[in-house]
């Protein structure tokens, strides 16, 4: 069952978001970021940006992200009770933590300001760096190129979720996308062997 919901979260997640896109045809990728369809946030810290959301678009896009924490809850509970090893524990916690932050994204959207941008630092901050216990989790379990491709994907997250207030909605897809094939490989390897601790 988490493991499924790890899927669904994937798909859910970007469905809604180039659902959403799809309603704005002003929507800029290199511009704007995701949130701005819902809404924006105008503040001296922050570039201008073109307001690209409609009313639909705010609620495809909110609607996807409380739904994608929701299931992303369920499928990093059931990850940290899958988990033996310590550093495992440790990065389903953090995701834990993340699913949480994710699901604030949607509850505050971008026009509430701060609580926003809290959350969503908070969660491409911290689901890649859950991402990075758990490929470490891997190769302590003798899982290395499994391993080593979760800490490639948690990097990746990093480097491109970190500093997206910068670049736009670009960084924030390829961070999206690292952290759901996270969520597609784990997902599917949860469902496979459960009951049994995946590692």
């Amino acid at each position: 069952m988490a493991g499924l919901c790890g899927v669904l979260v994937l798909i859910i997640g970007l469905s809604t978001v180039f659902f959403a896109v799809s309603y704005s045809p002003n929507f800029n990728w290199a511009e704007n970021w995701i949130s701005d369809l819902a809404g924006i946030y105008v503040s001296p810290m922050f570039p201008s940006r073109p307001d690209v959301s409609t009313p639909t678009t705010a609620i495809i896009l909110n609607t996807g992200l409380l739904l994608s924490g929701i299931f992303s809850f369920v499928f990093a509970v059931g990850l940290w009770k899958s988990m033996k090893i310590p550093s495992g524990r440790i990065g389903s916690l953090i995701i834990i933590i993340a699913s949480i932050a994710l699901f604030n994204i949607g509850l505050f959207p971008e026009p509430t300001g701060i609580p926003h941008v809290i959350a969503s630092l908070s969660y491409f901050i911290l689901a890649p760096i859950g991402i990075l216990y758990i490929g470490a989790a891997l190769m302590d379990s003798g899982h290395k190129p499994l391993g080593y491709s979760m800490l490639i994907l948690g990097i990746i997250g990093i480097i491109f979720g970190g500093p997206f207030v910068f670049f736009g909605a670009i960084p924030e897809l390829i961070s999206i996308i690292s952290v759901s094939i996270f969520l597609l490989i784990i997902g599917i390897r949860m469902y496979r062997q459960a009951p049994k601790p995946i590692m």
